[in-house]
Parts: C-alpha cells; structure tokens; sequence
C-alpha cells in the first residue's frame, strides 16, 4: 500500500500510441516527440516542465483556513466532509497518482470547496476525483490531467491565479496573479447537469473531454478574472497577460448550455490566441481574443423556443477554415479570413425559416473558394447573410439564402471585389434580395454604399423556381463598377413575372456581363443601367475575363503587394494559378505578411497564408516546384517566443493553404535567429525539399 506522505517525482515524456504527454517516473526514458507537433501544446507543457513537475500520490499538508469540515484519509482514498456552505483549505500539494482517489463530501449541490497549494509543485490529476457540489483547485504552477483523471463534480474551477480567502468566503471570486504556467487537460472532466467547468490560466490546453450539460464551460487566459456562475456575465477578463491562449484539440460539450472562450493580451505588443481544432458543442458560444482560428467544429444547437448561436470577437483576425453551425452566427472582427463552412440553415436547427449569418470587419474581409455559407429555408424563408468591411473586401465563395421564399443577401465594402462568387437567393414561390456595394439606386439608408464594386465570374440569382415573382438584385457603387458577372432573376416556370435588376454607379460603369429577368408565364422584368458614363463591352462569360486586375485585397501603405508574381506550372504547363506575396501586409498584424493564390483566369481567390505578428513578413520569399505546388520562405517568422525563428510552408497548388504561419503547416525555427526559410532550394524531382 502506498502512502500519502511520500512524494514522487515525474517527468512529461510524449507518448506516440496515445498522442498525448504522460506524467511517468523521472528515471523513464523518453526518445522524445516527433516534429510537426503544435508549438503551442510544447511551449505550455515547457513551462510544465520548468516549474518542476512533481505528483504525490495524494494532497499533503492540508490546513483549513476558513468554514469547516474534516480531512480524512483511508488506504487510497482522501476524503474532505464539508459541514460549511463554503470551505477553504490550503495545501503543500494537491495531485492525485493513478488509482486513488479524493472525495468532497458536501452538504448540498450549491457548495463550494476552495483548494490553494502553497508549495512548488504542480499538481497532476491521474486519478479520482470525486464532489457532489463545486470545487476550486488554485496552484499558480500549474495543474495537469493526465489520460488517465476522471473528474465527475457539481462542478470545478481550475486556475493559475490566485485568489484570497476573504474574496472566497465572501463569494467574490476575483482572480489575479502573474503565473505564466498552464492548465492542461488530457483527461475526462465532467460536471453535474446544471454545473459548471471553468479553467483560469495565462495558458489553456484541452486535448480530451469536457463536458458539462445544461451548463458552463468558461475558459479565461489573462492576468486577472472574474468568475459569476450566477450572473449574465460568466467569467471576464479584466487584465490582459503578456501572451495568452487557449486550445481546444478535444471536445468541449455544454449540451443546452455556454461554451465560453476569452484571451486578453496585455498591450499592443502581446499576443491572444484561440485555437478551436476540436469539436464544441453548446446552446450558446462565444469566443473572443486577438487571433481567433477555427479549424475544427463549433455547434450551437438550440433547444425548445431557443434558437442557437455563435458570438466571435477577433481585435485583429479571425481564421475560419472550419465549420460554424447555428441559428445566428455574428462576427465582430478586425480582419476576417474565410475558407470555411457557415451553416445557419433552416435544416441545421430543425426549424422552417433560415438564420441569420452577420460579419462585421473593421478593415479586411478575405473569402476563398473553399468558403461557404449557408441560411437556406426549408419550408419557410430563406434567411439573412451581411457581410460588411470597413476597407476592403475580396470574396470568391459561395452564399445561399434559399427557401420557400428567398431570403437576403447583402455585402458591401469602400473596396469590394466578387471573383468567382456565388450568390443565391431564390425560392420556389418568389425570389429573394442581393445587394452588392448598395441598395437601390444607393439610395438604402440600412447599407453603406461601395466606392468601387468589381465582379468577374460571379453569378447572382434571386429568381422564382416554381411560382411567383422573381426578386431583386443590385450591384453598385459611387465612383466606379466593373460588371462581369451574370444575374438572374427570372419569374416561376409555372407563373410569375421576372424580377428587377441594377448594375449601376453614381461615376462609372463598365457592363460586360449578362442579365436575365424573362418569364416564361409572366412578365418579363427590368434591368437599370443608370451611372453618370458607361461603357459596354462584349461579355466574356465564364471563360474568363480578357484582362486579369489583381488588386492588392488589403490596400494600405507600403505593404510591397506584388513583391513577388509567381506562375505555378506543373511540368511547365500553366495551371491557371497566380501566387502573389504581400510581405508587409498588414490583415495579421502590422508588416505580419501574406501570399495570396489566385485563379488566373477568374480572378478568384483560393488561399490566403497569413503571419500572426507584428513583423512575420510572411512572402519575404516564394520558390515555385516544378511539379505546380510551392513553398513559402518567411524566415522573419517569430514564435511566440523567438524573435526571427523563421518558418518554410509548402503549399499545394490546386488549393493552396489557407491560415497562420504555424508550427502545425510549417517547418519552423525554434530559436531566436534561427531564420528557417532563407534559402529555399528545390530537389530536381520537386517533391522535397
């Protein structure tokens, strides 16, 4: 039998069968983890590490300092019986090794148990832990889960701050501290129904399960946190931390419940980041820091009379490669990259009206191809997508708002390009609304209109599909528009008239596309052409257009757009793609850097590579491999903490890579000055470098 009293020291090594780090014995050897790994999961369990990761078998030295209960223990199992509605217990370590256990035996659901460790250790969670009501465990350096925890609890509260027992017995519950060390949880964590998950730290990592059903799951990364189970405002962070985040490589479930998600920075020249790789499931999400990135699976079902919904804040940029369910879906975000699935369709929430997809971007909207989004009806009305930029927008996917009726679409920016777009509004009993760069004349007091409006290759549709009246469509602008598209707006093959349709400027238009309003058993409808000068060329339909204009979609100062113009050929036959580098710009932060692959007979955008900090300069270089694909130098690239590590990127030439410069798409430096990526050099086959 093992005893409580000794303690023993672990080690992390990284477990390629389970891929995950384990707590084991210090003597193990360890052959260590494979590249490719995410830096942000190796840098927080470095800091694991440095702290001097030490697991006792069970919680040592405890003293209780404030309300009051017993601590007992019997063979392998510690037990604390609460008598006070809130207890607070300091201790010289708090883990638990596989196979015991710790008990909180509470007097009811709504108590709270405080756990502070005051030695050195971190605390490693391999075992039990068990309470019928809520419990804190604070240690400022650091708490992990291994695999092997099971954690079922009222409720539980982790965190690398701290907080004073008077704020605690007081039920105020403000947390503070300057610890940079992390939560990790490779384990199984689970709350009571009704009950609440909280993690507090400068770093979180979930690579397992969360759970916590008609409940909370609250993430806050900063410096300073205030946690309200009770209130509107579940947790908040009030002080921003030097770099912070939060990743989510699991499942996080809160079924009928909130899922929320909040990293602050501490200034300007800090970083927050939230990683969403995973899946999280909830009634309601929400998610805001400097960098959002969300490759994974975020879903809001909504319950009975409750319609779901996804809130995502972003203070420079969102990355969504991929997929966002809920009946409302809104986006505050400085600069928004889009190359993923937005699903806010009737039949994604069991209701017979479509929901409701808003984005707002201070600066930049950038959409791919690969992007989508969905609000169709089922048997009910098409809903509402907006997509607004205050500077530029560049978009080439596709947007439905179908349904019985046809719902409304409207995109606008000062710079608006639609290149090999899609934009569908119909319904099979009456057409909906599209408006690009403005409503009606310019006339919408509800959109702010386009200075320039471009379209090549895009395709507008608000026609009627079976009966009724076509809708409306509008592409404008105030200074200039390019048209060289195709709309339609036609009336019911069964009955109804065609729509009406205006392609038009307050300054100029060039008309070189196609525009069908006819009806087959109704009238036809209108198409207004109305700008101060116009000119009218031969459409060039979908082969193409006759010249390629590739703007810089992110106009600013200085960003050397076009620095380097590089032609993918396999074999020396062109594929039709233009890769552009922009190494000052600006969308992931100031000089960041971006490369941009083009279709170069559409103009559309397939993919867009991104650096995330001040200074990445991301496309400083661009080496073409002969069979089409490429590899993106960015030997400026930092880290997160060291400055010029550099990073080489390899990007398919179909597709293209769309996101951040990271340690998951990219071989990268580790040290300062390391500055991967400054020579670049193709093998004579092309398919290594």
């Amino acid at each position: 039998m093992k005893r409580s009293s000794l303690n023993h020291s672990y080690r992390l090594v990284w477990n390629e069968v389970t891929n995950t780090y384990v707590a084991v014995a210090e003597t193990t050897k360890a052959r260590g983890k494979k590249s490719g790994a995410g830096l942000a999961l190796t840098a927080a369990f470095g800091v694991l590490l440095a702290a001097g990761v030490t697991a006792a078998d069970l919680p040592t030295g405890g003293q209780i300092v404030g309300g009051t209960g017993s601590i007992s223990q019997s063979a392998n199992t510690l037990t604390i019986n609460q008598s006070s509605a809130r207890l607070a217990t300091d201790w010289q370590s708090f883990s638990i090794a596989a196979g015991n256990s710790v008990n909180f035996v509470q007097p009811s659901a709504s108590a709270v148990a405080l756990n502070r460790v005051l030695g050195s250790d971190v605390s490693v969670i391999q075992g039990a832990l068990k309470a019928n009501g809520q419990v804190f465990l604070v240690n400022p350096n650091g708490v992990l889960f291994t695999p092997s925890a099971q954690v079922n609890v009222g409720g539980i509260v982790a965190s690398t701050l701290n907080i004073s027992t008077a704020d605690f017995m007081a039920g105020n519950y403000q947390f503070a501290g300057s610890s940079s060390n992390a939560i990790i949880n490779q384990g199984n964590i689970t709350a009571d129904a009704g009950g609440s998950i909280a993690f507090i730290a400068a770093k979180i990592t979930n690579e397992s399960s969360l759970s916590a059903p008609q409940g909370n799951v609250l993430l806050g990364a900063g410096s300073a946190v205030t946690l309200d189970l009770g209130g509107p405002v579940k947790l908040q962070v009030t002080q921003g931390a030097l770099d912070t985040l939060i990743e989510n490589g699991g499942a996080i479930k809160a079924a009928g419940g909130l899922v929320y998600l909040s990293a602050k920075a501490a200034g300007d020249l800090a970083s927050s980041a939230i990683n969403n790789g995973g899946l999280i499931e909830a009634n309601a999400i929400s998610a805001s820091g400097t960098l959002v990135n969300n490759s994974g699976s975020l879903t809001a079902s909504g319950t009975a009379g409750t319609a779901g919904s996804v809130n995502i804040e972003a203070s420079q940029v969102l990355v969504q490669t991929g997929s966002i369910t809920a009946s409302n879906i809104s986006v505050n975000t400085k600069n928004l990259v889009d190359a993923g699935s937005w699903d806010a369709s009737a039949a994604s929430n069991n209701t017979a009206n479509g929901g409701n997809i808003a984005i707002q971007a201070s600066e930049v909207v950038l959409q791919t191809t690969a992007a989508s989004m969905n609000a169709d009806g089922a048997a009910g009305t098409g809903g509402s997508i907006r997509i607004e930029a205050g500077a530029s927008a560049w978009l080439s996917g596709a947007a439905s708002a179908n349904g019985q009726r046809g719902g409304d679409i409207a995109i606008t920016a000062p710079s608006l390009t639609l290149a090999g777009a899609s934009l569908s509004a119909t319904g099979s009993t009456g057409g909906g609304r599209i408006r690009v760069g403005g409503g009606w004349q310019g006339k919408d007091a509800d959109l702010t209109n386009a200075d320039t409006t471009t379209l090549s290759d895009t395709q507008l549709d608000v026609s009627a599909t079976q009966s009724g009246k076509a809708g409306t469509a509008v592409v404008w602008s105030e200074s200039k528009t390019q048209f060289d598209g195709s709309i339609r707006a036609a009336g019911g093959v069964q009955g109804g008239d065609g729509g009406q349709v205006e392609v038009s400027s307050h300054g100029q238009l060039s008309f070189g596309g196609t525009v069908d309003t006819g009806a087959t058993k109704g009238n036809n409808g209108q198409l207004l052409l109305d700008p101060k000068d116009i000119e009218i060329v031969a459409s060039t339909g979908s082969g193409g257009i006759n010249v390629l204009s590739l703007l810089d979609p992110t106009p600013a100062a200085n960003e050397q757009f076009g620095k380097t113009v590089t032609e993918l050929k396999n074999n020396g036959v062109g594929i039709n793609r233009i890769l552009v580098g922009s190494a000052n710009d600006s969308v992931g932060g100031a000089s960041a850097g971006a490369v941009y692959l083009y279709n170069s007979q559409t103009g559309a955008l397939i993919s867009t590579l991104l650096g995330s900090q001040a200074g990445d300069n991301v496309g400083n270089s661009v080496t073409a491999l002969s069979n089409g694909n490429y590899v993106v130098g960015s030997y400026s690239w930092a880290n997160g903490r060291g400055v010029r590590a550099g990073a080489a990127t390899w990007g398919n030439g179909s597709s293209g890579i769309t996101g951040v410069v990271s340690s998951s798409n990219s071989l990268v430096g580790t040290l300062t000055g390391d500055q991967v990526g400054t020579v670049v050099t193709a093998l004579s086959n092309a398919e290594r470098l």
